[in-house]
């Protein structure tokens, strides 16, 4: 999984010997002709980011491609790319935000909620979803219900779940890159429940509520190849939000 953090490096305050060095041999982004004082201090202040952390890779983004980037405006000069590889570090360089997002997260844009719930193979995630919801804790959703709900000798609340399917409501997701063309997608998929509960002992009633838990899947050259379903009661629940009873 990639992540990213963009940050806003300071100046590097003390490379005036460095710069007037390369002022003094034209060494990139100095060029006859030229005077970039201001370019050495950046590009001394990224290698000196870089070098604080050499196992990260720095990502510099900036619209002066004539004096820090290639011809095509792609990637690090190669005096740049050079000198980073002789220090061991890795810097890649970005001539806009854009740029930045059209290699790092535009090959996301076709992973979006109607993909994923036209693709979710609710087929083979209902056969077990009903054992999984019975595990989830849902005395504060009746709680909130304004119905006498009973309970046994130990204060466990007397309801049942009978029948639980997802209906590929996708309340969130977010996204990981495993590798090319690979992503884990984590998901809060949503469904129905009916359930049982007591009135007292010789009356009880049935309602369908909702229930959301997660669900991870690997996508793998836009193919939906693994699911797992977790009902871990941090990221599952039962809600009485447009409940209503069945006869």
């Amino acid at each position: 999984m990639h992540r990213f953090h963009f940050i806003e490096i300071p100046t590097k305050i003390d490379g005036l010997p460095d710069v007037l060095l390369r002022w003094r041999e034209g060494i990139k982004p100095f060029k006859a002709g030229k005077d970039a004082f201001r370019d050495a201090t950046i590009w001394l202040s990224v290698l000196d980011l870089a070098k604080r952390d050499c196992r990260e890779t720095v990502c510099f983004i900036s619209s002066n491609v004539h004096d820090f980037a290639d011809n095509e405006g792609h990637n690090l000069h190669s005096d740049l790319q050079s000198e980073v590889e002789k220090l061991g570090l890795n810097v890649r360089f970005f001539r806009s935000l854009n740029h930045f997002n059209e290699v790092h997260t535009n090959h996301l844009n076709f992973l979006n909620k109607q993909l994923l719930s036209a693709n979710i193979d609710c087929a083979f995630l209902n056969p077990s979803v009903l054992e999984g919801v019975r595990g989830i804790h849902c005395g504060y959703y009746f709680e909130t219900f304004h119905r006498k709900v009973s309970t046994d000798y130990d204060g466990i609340l007397n309801y049942d779940p009978l029948q639980a399917e997802f209906d590929k409501s996708i309340l969130m997701f977010n996204v990981g890159r495993e590798a090319k063309n690979e992503y884990s997608v984590w998901m809060s998929l949503g469904g129905e429940v009916l359930v049982e509960y007591l009135l007292d002992d010789e009356h009880f009633n049935f309602l369908v509520v909702h229930f959301h838990t997660e669900v991870n899947i690997i996508i793998r050259d836009k193919v939906i190849v693994s699911y797992e379903a977790n009902y871990h009661e941090e990221n599952s629940g039962l809600s009485i939000d447009d409940a209503y009873e069945v006869l």
